[in-house]
């Protein structure tokens, strides 16, 4: 049995989300900012999870 569900309220910004794309596709850092930036670790498993879900719909109407 996995682990249970958790909430990951580290605060993260545009700059880790490029560092961690950056290093999912093995890709060098751009410029000093991103090559500081601090990688989500914390939002990833080290095991997928191919559990089904289900979706929830939109609870506000979208259109006028």
């Amino acid at each position: 049995m996995g682990a249970a569900p958790a909430v990951d309220s580290t605060f993260y910004t545009t700059i880790n989300m490029y560092r961690t794309i950056e290093q999912i596709l093995g890709l060098a850092p751009s410029n000093q900012f991103d090559l500081a930036a601090e990688p989500m670790f914390s939002a990833f498993t080290a095991t997928p999870d191919f559990a089904p879900y289900a979706a929830l719909g939109n609870r506000i109407r979208s259109t006028r």
